[in-house]
Order: structure tokens, then sequence, then C-alpha cells
């Protein structure tokens, strides 16, 4: 990703460069937001509800409209 960046620094009218830093920059805030969800279900797993509702505020902060994020909240609000 910071290799794309400079590239698209460099060449700021490069429309191939561009599309592809906002498609690996994108791909990039899925995973993201995929891992908080696992970590979230990780520390729920282990009791830990605190540090597990953080990471889904921390997915919802990405994506608000995140199913699986807003699901976990919805388990998480009276435990945690």
């Amino acid at each position: 990703l910071p290799l794309l960046a400079q590239a698209a620094t460099a060449e700021p009218g490069h429309a191939g460069i561009q599309r592809l830093l906002d498609q690996t920059r994108s791909e990039a805030r899925k995973v993201e937001i995929e891992s908080l969800n696992n970590a979230a279900l990780d520390h729920f797993l282990k009791n830990n509800y605190g540090k597990a509702k953080k990471a889904v505020e921390k997915a919802l902060a990405l994506d608000p409209g995140n199913k699986k994020a807003k699901d976990l909240l919805k388990i998480l609000g009276p435990l945690g």
C-alpha cells in the first residue's frame, strides 16, 4: 500500500495507479474489519467482554453498516 501511494504521488494523473490504490485500500479496510470482528469473537469466548466491545466499536467506526459487528454489539450490550 505505501508503494502504491508513492506511485500515485509520483504520477498523480495515472488512472490505473489511482484505481489500483483505491481498490487496495478498500480491500485492506475489509480485512481490518474482519480481523476486528474475529478479535471481538475471540475476546467474547474468553469472557473478556470489555475488549470484545472495543473491537466491535472499532469495526463499526470503519463500517457503520457492518452486520456482523452490529449483531455482536447487540449481544455484548448487556454484558460489557
